[in-house]
């Protein structure tokens, strides 16, 4: 917007636009201590015009249907909130009736949207299925598949983890192959510990050390049977946190709406309340220790159902991968293929070649080389 404004070129504002993407997900994926720098993504020809942008967040200047949104609402959506009549994005377009308001001011106004997302791995893991044969499990025929079943677990803990859900960055690899999660629980406190909201005791998470404020009313608040450290992971959890030193249930809903949102703006200001209820019932130190993982949760935080629904996608690669690798990987290769993204299909090779042995072997005579070509009898993948 402020490229146009400027008069500026497209050019300009892609690039700019690239470093500012890739400053965000540094951020993300951040360690515990690990400073990042906006002047270290955007190069400094650059930087004034970002800092004139400014002024544009927060405008809007066009609609369009969103993709995976909807409005929730008890009363008549049409005579409460309005309906327009818009042309929908994508490669064939039609007419689409939606629900006029924008996700900000339906927050405002306490409205119930929901998100349906399209996560790439679902498709990933349902094409493999399809791929051996194999009618894909449930959620629960899954779990007891993997229970106890040593090589699907070892894909965490060796490293292998192309195209599995949540843990594929390097960085995450690590603190996975370190943490070696073994069950779905872990594994879905796994995938909320390295979110920023926790990253203030990610270390004493991932060495398993035990963990409790020595507050028995509060460690009982926020302990589980399988998980028995006071580790507050999740967003229900940081609730519970907040109605333990008196705020309301609405007053904590709204809080955790907030974080969820990304407005720290909204939670902050709750902090010298918070500090003085929370030390009345322990000490100032325990206080200020919960405090500081609330308001580290303002930068991005899971919830415990979503936790455990991005775990069970990453399972199911993983179960796939650990018995069914060459179809898992002939499938992940397949993908990247059509994206034409070389450097996830080199990773790839590397990977299956360093866990499983196998091999990318150029097309031989009469094989189809419209797609890959799995040899089980040699455990080879010949390229497309």
């Amino acid at each position: 917007m402020f490229c146009r404004a400027a008069s500026l070129s497209y050019d300009i504002a892609n690039e700019v636009g690239n470093q500012l993407k890739a400053y965000e997900q540094a951020v993300r994926f951040a360690e515990e201590g690990e400073e990042i720098i906006l002047a270290d993504y955007v190069p400094v020809q650059y930087r004034e015009l970002v800092e004139a942008s400014e002024q544009y967040l927060g405008v809007i200047d066009s609609i369009s249907p969103h993709p995976c949104a909807y409005l929730l609402c008890r009363e008549d959506i049409r005579r409460e909130i309005g309906i327009i009549r818009l042309n929908s994005k994508g490669g064939k377009k039609k007419t689409v009736y939606a629900a006029f308001i924008d996700g900000a001011t339906a927050e405002q106004f306490g409205y119930l949207k929901n998100d349906l997302l399209l996560v790439e791995v679902v498709k990933t893991n349902h094409e493999a299925f399809r791929r051996i044969g194999m009618e894909q499990p449930d959620v629960n025929a899954l779990l007891r598949l993997v229970a106890n079943d040593r090589e699907t677990w070892r894909m965490y803990a060796d490293g292998l983890t192309m195209g599995l859900n949540q843990v594929e960055q390097p960085k995450t690899r690590e603190k996975v192959m370190q943490y070696k999660p073994r069950n779905i629980t872990e594994l879905a406190a796994f995938v909320a510990a390295v979110r920023p909201a926790f990253k203030s005791m990610l270390p004493v998470f991932l060495a398993r050390k035990h963990f409790d404020y020595g507050i028995p009313a509060f460690d009982r608040l926020i302990q589980t049977r399988e998980m028995t450290s006071s580790f507050i992971l999740f967003q229900e959890q940081l609730m519970k946190t907040l109605q333990h030193a008196g705020f309301t249930a609405p007053e904590s809903y709204a809080a955790i709406k907030a974080i969820g949102k990304k407005h720290p703006e909204k939670v902050l200001p709750l902090k010298q309340r918070f500090l003085e209820a929370f030390a009345a019932k322990s000490d100032m130190a325990s206080a200020e220790k919960v405090w500081r993982i609330i308001e580290d949760a303002t930068s991005y935080g899971f919830n415990s159902s979503h936790a455990v629904c991005v775990a069970l996608d990453s399972l199911y690669g993983a179960w796939l991968k650990a018995h069914y690798p060459l179809e898992y990987y002939t499938t992940l290769l397949s993908g990247y293929a059509a994206k034409g993204d070389k450097d996830r299909i080199a990773l790839v090779k590397e990977e299956m070649q360093r866990g499983f042995g196998i091999r990318v072997v150029p097309c031989k005579f009469r094989q189809d080389n419209r797609d890959f070509y799995i040899d089980h009898a040699g455990n080879t993948i010949s390229d497309a």
